[in-house]
C-alpha cells in the first residue's frame, strides 16, 4: 500500500494512472512484464515514449520487467517515427482500418516522399509481414503491399 500512497503527490494525471495501473496489475494479477515502445535505446527523463513512464514505475519499486519495441513509422519527412498506436489526422501512414487501401497508399507514398523515408517505412512494414509469415502462413510471390492488405483484411474481419 506504501507505493499507492506515493501516487497522491504525482501531479501528471496520465503518469499517475499509468503507474497505478501497473502497480494494481502487479499486486492483484501477478503481472511481471510490461510491453512498451521506445524511440531509441537511450533512457530519457522526459519524452514521448514509454521509457519515461517505465523509469517512473521502477522508482516505485515495482517488481515488473520491461520490453521496449520499436516505434511506429510514417511516410512523413518531419515525423518518420511515432507512437505505434496513435495516429494523427492526415498523417502519411498505413492504418488498421477496414477501408484502408494499402496498395494505393504505398504507391502514393512512393511518389511523395524521399527515398530514405520510403525505404525506412517499407522496411518497418516488411518486418510485420515477415513475422506474419513465421507465425501463421507464408504469403509467397506477392508484392509487399498485397501481403500487407491480406494481413490487414484478416485483422479487421
Amino acid at each position: 500500500m506504501e507505493n499507492f500512497q506515493k501516487l497522491i503527490i504525482i501531479e501528471n494525471q496520465y503518469l499517475k494512472h499509468e503507474i497505478a495501473d501497473v502497480l494494481w496489475l502487479e499486486k492483484f494479477h501477478s503481472v511481471g512484464l510490461k510491453l512498451g515502445w521506445s524511440m531509441n535505446k537511450q533512457i530519457s527523463s522526459e519524452g514521448h515514449d514509454e521509457r519515461f513512464f517505465d523509469n517512473k514505475i521502477q522508482e516505485m519499486q515495482a517488481q515488473v520487467s520491461f520490453i521496449h519495441l520499436k516505434p511506429g513509422r510514417t511516410f512523413d519527412e518531419n515525423r518518420p517515427r511515432v507512437s505505434p498506436y496513435i495516429s494523427v489526422k492526415g498523417e502519411k501512414r498505413i492504418l488498421i482500418d477496414p477501408q484502408e487501401d494499402i496498395v494505393s497508399k504505398l504507391s502514393e507514398f512512393r511518389q511523395s516522399c524521399s527515398k530514405p523515408v520510403f525505404t525506412a517505412g517499407t522496411r518497418h512494414l516488411s518486418h510485420i509481414t515477415r513475422l506474419h509469415d513465421q507465425l501463421f502462413e507464408p504469403l509467397k510471390f506477392m508484392k509487399l503491399s498485397e501481403k500487407l492488405q491480406i494481413i490487414l483484411n484478416k485483422a479487421v474481419t
